[in-house]
């Protein structure tokens, strides 16, 4: 039996636990294993990729936990230390520790590196079951067959809390983005939502089968929070009232991906069953009929910016455009093999999708017609993300490059900038997360971020082709950045609540502010809000002095 499944940071390979004491690292594109691990002697229970790629941990049932190297299938390192069968596994989001959960009722936190044990964690009074850092790598969560849910401080090895409620085994948690929830799940068939720091119940929502609850999305803006039960049903809470809005169900098959409307006003579901469903969260219900035309599962799914049409991607190699209103839908054929990116431009004149097949295509939604086909990459493409201004497109590809298009001059088919991975002080000069982190440009359309986890983030300017690498403090990896409004100044955050200030004439440093939290950061007018476990801290900066206040 497969009892963990994890997709690398990059999205270009599988890696499945099972209990014939195996870990498979798989092809998905072509469905072929391209790594067997086979050194453990007892079933495999979990399986977790380093957020660099470079490493894969897994938990096993012989009561040890493997670092290996996906490339070459090697053991790196073998952490031994509980006396019972480890049952989970979590790599800190700044990769710098791991976390293991084992039925001997302790939790362990390592040095994935050295193989040491950094604490042991002990106050659970039975098996623990499910572990979770929260977002800035600071805390950590765990449940157990005790039916409390832990939050940890890994630097005093200490519980800051203990969250008491469940009346059965708790079976999961997951962080809010924010890291101010909590939300966990049961056999008593309930989902809680916890505030984090008050140790507050939010939430207690009854789940009207005996089904888990496997996934959660929150909307945008965080006022809904939508849960996924057996991969087939959605149940919808507002987190603000602690009202479970709504239940639904009607999906035959895992759900692979959700998205709402750019006015919060409906959720759209695809899933592996080929369908595709539209759903009004304040009754409940599908606004109609489910969407079929797709005949494999489909793979992504975006609004229009006016709400008024829904783009689909599909392993079938179509894209389909829908009037949510109707039912009807068009259908763009070109692709070679599975599409599985799709974005709007903002103007909602044109639509880019990317695929299996390494290109990207420009679709005219009117009329279905491919405008242009960009080539250049020479991996599959993973994720397309248009300037704000509509006139250049950025593409992010497994071949672990970022190119930029120029969308004003009819999509020129070689792309005007190549980004190259920045260069690790390693031997192995790769990026393999830029495929999968968000591209970020600035508000005009002048710069493009890609922040990594080699704390780093690579500028580009997106007219002249200049490249610069900003290094961060040199220790953590870096979780947020963001530009001033009028594009004169770069704010970096790293994982260890560290604020740096550049000024992008001349990628000067400006200043480094240390934090006592912070996961996340928004900059607006002559201010930036810092926000994270800790609350929000406001900064106003003066352009003049440049200091901070």
């Amino acid at each position: 039996m497969v009892d963990s499944v994890a997709w690398s940071p990059d999205g270009a390979f599988l890696a499945t636990a099972s209990w014939d004491q195996t870990v498979r690292i798989w092809n998905p594109t072509t469905g072929q294993t391209t790594c067997t691990l086979t050194d453990n002697t007892s079933m495999v229970n979990s399986v977790a990729w380093s957020p660099d790629g470079a490493f894969l941990a897994t938990a096993s049932s012989d009561q040890t936990v493997r670092i290996w190297n996906p490339t070459t299938g090697q053991t790196t390192c073998t952490l031994t230390g509980h006396t019972g069968t480890v049952n989970a596994v979590a790599w800190s989001p700044d990769g710098i520790h791991l976390a293991t959960t084992s039925w001997d009722g302790t939790v362990r936190i390592w040095n994935p590196t050295t193989g040491q044990t950094t604490c042991t964690l002990t106050g659970h009074t039975s098996m623990v079951n499910a572990v979770a850092w929260s977002p800035d790598s600071t805390q950590l969560a765990t449940t157990s067959n005790d039916r409390t849910v832990r939050i940890w401080n890994p630097a005093t090895e200490q519980a800051a809390s203990t969250l008491t409620g469940h009346t059965s085994m708790v079976n999961a948690v997951a962080w809010s983005p924010d890291g101010t929830q909590l939300a966990t799940t049961s056999d008593d068939r309930t989902v809680r939502i916890w505030n984090a720091a008050t140790e507050e119940i939010i939430i207690t929502a009854f789940n009207p089968n005996t089904l888990a609850v496997s996934a959660v999305a929150w909307t945008h803006d965080g006022t809904q929070l939508a849960a996924l039960s057996n991969g087939r049903i959605l149940l919808v809470w507002n987190p603000a009232t602690g009202l479970l809005t709504n239940f639904l169900s009607g999906h035959v098959n895992n759900v692979s991906a959700m998205a709402w409307s750019p006015d919060d006003t409906y959720l759209a579901t695809t899933s592996i069953d080929g369908t595709v469903r539209i759903w009004n969260p304040g009754t409940g219900q599908t606004t109609a009929s489910a969407l079929t035309g797709h005949t494999l599962g489909v793979t992504a799914v975006a609004w229009s910016p006016d709400s008024m049409r829904l783009a689909t991607t599909s392993f079938d190699k179509t894209v389909r455009i829908w009037d949510p209103a109707t039912g009807q839908n068009t259908t763009f054929t070109g692709h070679t093999s599975g599409v599985i990116a799709v974005a709007w431009s903002p103007g909602g004149s044109q639509l880019a999708t990317a695929s299996n097949d390494e290109t990207v295509r420009i679709w005219n939604p009117a009329t279905g017609q491919t405008t242009i086909t960009l080539t250049g990459h020479s991996r599959r493409v993973t994720g397309v993300a248009w300037s704000p201004d509509g006139t250049r497109l950025a593409t992010t590809s497994d071949d672990q490059t970022v190119r930029i298009w120029d969308a004003s001059r009819a999509f020129r088919r070689r792309g005007l900038l190549r980004l190259l991975p920045s260069p690790k002080p390693t031997a192995t000069l790769t990026h393999r997360d830029v495929s999968s982190r968000t591209t970020c440009w600035s508000s005009h359309g002048t710069y493009l971020n890609t922040a990594t986890h080699d704390s780093s983030a690579s500028l580009w300017h997106a007219q002249t082709g200049e490249l610069t690498t900003i290094s961060g403090n040199g220790r953590t990896s870096i979780v947020a950045s963001t530009f001033s409004p009028d594009e004169k100044n770069l704010a970096v955050l790293s994982s260890d609540a560290e604020l740096t200030l550049y000024e992008l004439d001349g990628y000067t440093q400006l200043c480094r502010l240390k934090l006592s939290f912070g996961s996340n950061l928004v900059w607006a007018g002559d201010r930036i809000a810092v926000y994270g476990d800790g609350g929000i801290a406001m900064l106003r900066w003066s352009t003049r002095t440049h200091q901070s206040t």
